[in-house]
């Protein structure tokens, strides 16, 4: 009886010791090879590097709108951008696609705090028309600058008036709306 008590704790823990080893071994297959980190964890890796630095658009030549709309880069991969832990590299390619991305408009509609367009561009000096279609007042702000537009109400005002442009002849930034990263301006002093 001891014997057969021996035999079935030893095929025990022989079994214990196969599911260890074979547990083992799967989790050595889902590691990188060299790398140390999982397939999970490198994913999540290119998904922070790609929110913060979003590919730069293609050119419109012959596109069709539908393409157009595939090809926009998102409000929120705009604003998501990490300037402060970005390389300069990085900081130059954000610069480009923010410049790329400007549309020089003189009216920003700020909407539900959804202004169009998401970065408006001026000519250093050049004054623009924010208008609220919205049924509520909304309070833009950058920096110092706080400017609160009533309901259908628009407000003249200059874009280089909020920013000092120093010897750069180009510069951008973002701008809340109640509180919420909503949109971002490009000056330019090129005429």
């Amino acid at each position: 009886m001891k014997k057969n008590l021996l035999h079935i704790l030893f095929i025990l823990l022989v079994a214990i010791a196969l599911v260890f080893g074979y547990l083992i071994y799967q989790r050595s297959l889902s590691e990188t090879p060299n790398s140390g980190t999982t397939e999970s964890e490198t994913s999540l890796k290119d998904s922070v590097t790609n929110e913060q630095i979003p590919p730069p658009p293609p050119p419109p030549v012959g596109e069709t709108s539908q393409e157009v709309a595939e090809n926009r880069v998102s409000r929120d991969s705009l604003l998501a951008f990490l300037w402060d832990v970005a390389t300069d590299e990085e900081k130059k390619r954000y610069f480009e696609l923010v410049k790329s991305e400007a549309k020089y408009v003189n009216l920003l509609d700020i909407n539900g705090c959804n202004p169009e367009p998401v970065v408006i561009g001026a000519k250093y000096g050049e004054s623009i028309t924010v208008k609220n279609s919205d049924t509520i007042a909304h309070t833009l702000e950058y920096g110092d600058g706080v400017l609160t537009i009533s309901p259908g109400n628009e407000e003249n005002f200059v874009l280089s008036d909020l920013v000092e442009i120093g010897e750069r002849s180009e510069t951008f930034g973002k701008y809340i709306c109640d509180d919420v990263p909503a949109g971002m301006f490009f000056i330019s002093t090129d005429s």
